[in-house]
């Protein structure tokens, strides 16, 4: 797990193409001393959004970032084709 090791760097990879296909946005701040470096939260796709929380935990209960959630599944536009429900019988 260093960083620009061939793993991480075939993961990054992987979630390029993955990600890539959807719509999602990253919530990251830059004061995380869980994720290091707390830049490596930024990611090449989707959105980014740094929110200045003093540490990631209260990421959880901080109200900007709850907004930002509620905010961005507000827009979230239904995908019948990416419906993976189904029924048991």
């Amino acid at each position: 797990m260093r960083p620009n090791s061939e793993f991480l760097l075939e993961l990054d990879r992987d979630a390029r193409d993955l990600l890539g296909q959807i719509d999602f946005t990253s919530i990251w701040t830059p004061y995380d001393l869980m994720i290091l470096p707390a830049r490596s939260s930024q990611l090449s796709v989707g959105t980014d959004r740094q929110i200045p929380v003093a540490l990631h935990s209260w990421m959880l209960e901080d109200l900007r970032c709850i907004e930002l959630v509620v905010e961005t599944l507000s827009r979230a536009k239904p995908n019948p084709s990416r419906d993976r429900s189904f029924v048991l019988r």
